[in-house]
């Protein structure tokens, strides 16, 4: 899910560990700046394409979730090259629900804006 701000979008995407049969697998992260999305929208035609590959995912069942001001200004762009459902959602909702997922994990540590 890719998280658009004014200089930064932050990428987190799912991969599995190579051979595995079970569902586990990896969260990863990067951070690409804004006045260089091409290459985020590029980085994730690669994901989708190696998931394709992997999987013979079609492209309906693959979508991009998008959140911040970016996921406005780019949401043409992402939908004409990755040609997936962009997903736009609100920003501070997924932090929380996120937060709400973790708390019951054990995750002790949180942030708190003041």
């Amino acid at each position: 899910m890719p998280q658009i701000g004014g200089s930064l979008a932050k990428l987190v995407y799912f991969t599995r560990e190579p051979g595995s049969v079970v569902g586990g697998g990896r969260l990863n992260f990067l951070n690409f700046e804004t006045d260089r999305i091409d290459l985020c929208i590029n980085f994730i035609q690669d994901l989708k394409d190696k998931q394709s590959k992997l999987n013979g995912s079609s492209p309906g069942e693959l979508c991009v979730m998008a959140t911040g001001g970016g996921a406005y200004k780019f949401y043409n762009r992402m939908k004409e090259i990755l040609h997936v459902d962009v997903i736009r959602e609100d920003e501070m909702e997924c932090l929380i629900i996120g937060g709400n997922c973790l708390l019951p994990l054990g995750f002790s540590c949180v942030d708190v804006y003041e």
